[in-house]
């Protein structure tokens, strides 16, 4: 079959042809409304898809190696639009009058498309995804500058080196997913014009990136989460406030100058601070300018080697939070946060590094052998009741009394 026809069809729900691999032509001159799934899943000899008089639609869906051209003059609004291996280099051009996209906007393996091209006539996309997997050139450069995007979403290969431009500000998601990709040496993605953002989002595992670096994002307005990842360098240099949650995860093979993990500029957490190192090359964690964290203040600490295999230690010497007056919940500091009893740190020694700390709302301090001083809660000890004081297995225990009692320092 090289030809559909439907003269008169004004309206129609889900269209799905499978398989067609050698029809050339659509003509469906009269339809102006689609309720449901236009679906074209693998038509290779396709060059052309127009529908003329089309003024809404829910979801198309089009996939054609042959495909040069999509023609949409009057569609104004659509639910989801999926484009994948076609020759466009992107839908400037078909979709005049299109103004809002209420779903997702997924543009994939389209080897042609250097830069991100879209309708100037588009108001709102609620999701734009940008999938790359099988070609061999990805996308250089996506510029989201003065558009109203829910969120951004960068997928497998796409990851690789891309540079994204925004707005100063930018009330919207960033995420990626850098899982199934092609190589493990990723060059990290580049964020240019950013300052504000409302949330960034690496998945739910990084495999393929080796390197991450947020140059020039200062504020986020929700959580952060660097999640399971195989990453040796991480930096955030200029970071200075998150306004949810902040956590990174399992910094197991992270080498960082000095063999001190900094993040130098962050000031204000409004959610949990969490974070877990376990790498033999980071002995200490620094905060200098954070002063203010809204819940939970938790610390996986590294631990003592548990394996023949593993002789280096990866336990932390010292924790420096020089500036930090305020937890809004509980502060936990443990060898590793996910593991059993059987964790161990044998390097932290001591609690200096808060001696400016002034509230907290409880303490939980466990498995530290080396630990044997307490004297950086000195400011802070009046802030919480003995019910909240808990420690155990450290190199030194005191009661919450010992400590009215000005016992900071096994005797």
């Amino acid at each position: 079959m090289t030809k559909i026809l439907l003269p008169e069809l004004k309206e129609v729900g889900d269209i799905k042809l499978n398989w067609l691999t050698v029809l050339a032509f659509i003509d469906a001159p009269k339809l102006e409304v689609s309720t449901g799934t236009i679906t074209l899943p693998d038509v290779s000899k396709l060059s052309e898809l127009s529908f003329p008089e089309m003024r809404q639609a829910n979801t198309v869906e089009v996939k054609g190696a042959e495909l040069g051209l999509l023609h949409f003059p009057k569609l104004a609004a659509i639910t989801n639009l999926s484009i994948q291996n076609t020759t466009l280099s992107g839908i400037s051009t078909g979709f005049d009058k299109l103004e809002k996209i209420e779903g997702e906007l997924r543009l994939m393996e389209m080897s042609e498309m250097r830069t991100l091209s879209i309708p100037s006539s588009i108001r709102r996309i609620e999701k734009l995804t940008i999938y790359n997997q099988n070609v061999d050139r990805n996308f250089a450069e996506i510029n989201i500058k003065g558009m109203n995007l829910g969120e951004l979403s960068i997928e497998r290969d796409a990851v690789n080196g891309i540079k994204i431009i925004g707005d100063d500000v930018f009330h919207g998601i960033v995420s990626f997913d850098t899982q199934n990709g092609r190589t493990y040496d990723w060059v990290s993605p580049v964020f240019e014009g950013f300052h504000e953002i409302d949330s960034i989002s690496y998945g739910n595992y990084i495999s393929n990136l080796r390197n991450l670096e947020m140059k020039g994002i200062r504020k986020i307005n929700k959580g952060f989460h660097i999640p399971n990842n195989n990453l040796i360098g991480l930096s955030l240099p200029d970071l200075e406030e998150v306004g949810g949650n902040f956590v990174i995860n399992h910094l197991s093979s992270v080498s960082v100058e000095d063999s001190v993990f900094i993040i130098p500029k962050l000031k204000s957490v409004g959610g949990d601070f969490r974070i877990t190192t376990a790498s033999r090359d980071i002995i200490a964690l620094e905060l200098p300018a954070l002063t203010y964290v809204a819940g939970n203040l938790i610390i996986g600490t590294g631990y003592a080697s548990t394996s023949q295999w593993d002789p280096y230690g990866r336990d932390m010497k010292s924790l420096s939070f020089p500036m930090l007056k305020t937890i809004g919940g509980k502060i936990t500091l443990k060898p590793y946060l996910d593991g059993g009893d059987n964790y161990i740190n044998e390097r932290f020694t001591d609690l200096d590094g808060f001696s400016a700390l002034e509230s907290v709302k409880g303490v939980e301090i466990v498995r530290h052998q080396g630990l044997i001083s307490y004297e950086g809660f000195s400011k802070a000890i009046s802030s919480f009741p003995a019910s909240a004081w808990s420690v155990e297995n450290n190199g030194y225990n005191p009661a919450y009394q010992d400590l009215l009692d000005n016992k900071w320092v096994k005797p």
